[in-house]
């Protein structure tokens, strides 16, 4: 516990699992010479599980691009952690300070479950372009977390609970996901269970795919047998109490449902756009995803630059008395 700082040599594939979890003192870890690092130099591929876990002094680490795995609760409660960089550490010939860090080839895959779960400090984390997957409640409760940022995404779904509680997140943007019609064994992007909910200052919600530049409403009534979990959709209360959400677009071309309480409380929520194949048949008959939302919340279908519009709030109100007693405001 009394362990201050780590200089971690360029030879280490993996950090063992638990391997400096409780260490309240730790304030330094470097990976490599204190005066060069360069990206052929590394082996680092795995950071194992609670590997950093309740290093609680630990304010910033730069880990080297070779990463291929984080995985689950790797920083979990590193509640001083401000700065996580992927890439590579350029030092001054002068006075060997650092430069800048670049990212050029990264190699990250996946971030486990609770890797950075109550990183209370962490401001913003861009998410490599080699990564598939980012675990359940991965950036839950990084509540001075204000952007995420994504290049060329690659990633496959957002699972739940990855950034809940983030209630410094303004705004959410992927773009440019893949998208391929007439899946059947392909898993979709998805947006998970309560995986937004509570971020309260979130203001816009932008996440598109390669279908924005297609006609995707074609086949709009005409639904194929998939398996549930193959499915692209909003999921239950995805986005539940986001109150200063004021504008969402999902360009997601095989979005087949937005679920229950999906929208739950967006009190300022005022317009969606959707680009699907399955149009408005993608809403549950009684539209409980929009219990709370204002009157004025207009929901915007897209198809080759032609649109449609509905007005959510005549469908819902005659199902908002049965449905007010269901209430998830506190819901844990």
């Amino acid at each position: 516990k009394n362990l201050q700082k780590i200089i971690i040599p360029m030879s280490c594939i993996v950090i063992e699992k638990e391997a400096f979890k409780n260490c309240t003192n730790l304030k330094a870890v470097d990976f490599g010479k204190a005066n060069s690092s360069y990206e052929r130099d590394h082996k680092l591929k795995i950071i194992g599980n609670e590997a950093f876990s309740n290093c609680s002094s630990l304010t910033s680490i730069i880990i080297p691009q070779t990463i291929f795995l984080i995985e689950n609760a790797a920083f979990k409660n590193c509640v001083k952690l401000k700065k996580i960089e992927i890439g590579t550490k350029y030092l001054s010939p002068e006075n060997k300070s650092l430069v800048h860090v670049i990212c050029s080839k990264d190699q990250l895959t996946e971030i486990g479950s609770n890797a950075f779960y109550n990183c209370s400090s962490l401001v913003s984390f861009r998410v490599p372009q080699s990564c598939l997957s980012i675990g359940k409640s991965a950036f839950m409760d990084c509540k001075n977390l204000s952007k995420i940022s994504f290049k060329k995404p690659k990633l496959k779904t957002i699972l739940p609970r990855t950034f809940y509680n983030c209630t410094s997140l303004t705004s959410f943007k992927i773009c440019d996901l893949a998208y391929q019609d007439n899946y059947v064994d392909e898993i979709q992007f998805s947006v998970g269970t309560d995986s937004f909910m509570n971020c309260s200052s979130l203001t816009e919600v932008i996440i598109e795919d390669e279908s924005k530049n297609i006609n995707t409403t074609k086949n709009n009534s005409r639904r194929k047998r998939i398996t549930y979990l193959l499915r692209q959709v909003i999921h239950k209360r995805a986005f539940c109490n986001c109150l200063s959400l004021n504008k969402a677009r999902f360009f997601l071309g095989n979005l087949e449902e937005i679920d229950d309480n999906a929208f739950m409380n967006c009190s300022s929520l005022k317009t969606i756009e959707i680009n699907s194949k399955y149009g408005k048949s993608l809403f549950t008959r009684d539209m409980t995803a929009f219990i709370r939302c204002p009157k004025e919340l207009k929901v915007i279908f897209f198809n080759n630059n032609n649109k449609s519009v509905i007005q959510i709030y005549k469908i819902v109100k005659k199902f908002q008395q049965n449905t007010e007693k269901h209430h998830f405001g506190n819901h844990l």
